[in-house]
């Protein structure tokens, strides 16, 4: 995931919204000044709660540098607090706009659970989602990943066929991976692959 792009994409698109038709050109422009500050185009919660899951992102991508040097117990206990920072700063951002899924989702990673737990909170969230928001549609681009405002859900449903995958629901882990390619079939988040590992193992 580049929150950073993500983040950029989405404040540009709100504000040519407010600015009305803007030429192709105009846009880039916009999308240059927005990737500069884009602490100035944030102007409602969801965004803001956008940025703080972005901001969290890249702050747990640095703490990972230095990783080499660690011995296996200071590495658990150094993972432990990433993910601590992580699930506090994604509480911050639901506090925000309680349908974040992004933060809705890296909060359950970072409690580290047992992935049968994982995944019946992953699919208890999609569900939650679907209700509240209706199903993903694919757009007249004809993919949903052209949409940035469509891929958390995007990644929820790739991460839910993954985690199926990793528990051993081979017949559910392509089930998932079939429909997000349906919906996704450029194939963004690697569904394909995770399809042909459940199918190799539906095999043996």
């Amino acid at each position: 995931m580049n929150a950073r792009d993500e983040l950029t994409r989405r404040l540009a698109l709100k504000r040519r919204r407010k600015l009305g038709s803007l030429s192709d050109d105009a846009f880039r422009e916009l999308e240059l000044a927005v990737r500069k500050r884009p602490q100035d185009f944030v102007d409602d919660d969801e965004e803001q709660a956008f940025a703080l899951v972005a901001r969290a992102l890249g702050q747990m991508e640095e703490s990972r540098h230095d990783d080499d040097l660690l011995d296996d117990e200071q590495y658990a206990q150094e993972r432990r607090r990433r993910f601590d920072r992580l699930a506090a700063a994604c509480e911050q951002a639901l506090s925000l706009d309680p349908t974040c899924v992004d933060a809705a989702l890296l909060r359950l990673l970072a409690a580290d659970e047992a992935p049968d737990d994982l995944l019946a909170r992953q699919i208890e969230l999609q569900t939650q989602l679907d209700d509240e928001l209706g199903s993903v549609s694919v757009p007249a681009a004809g993919d949903a990943w052209s949409d940035v405002f469509l891929r958390p859900r995007l990644r929820l449903q790739a991460c839910i066929a993954q985690t199926c995958l990793s528990t051993a629901r081979y017949r559910m882990a392509q089930e998932r991976c079939c429909d997000l390619l349906a919906k996704a079939p450029l194939d963004a988040l690697g569904a394909r692959l995770t399809c042909a590992l459940a199918m190799a193992r539906l095999e043996d």
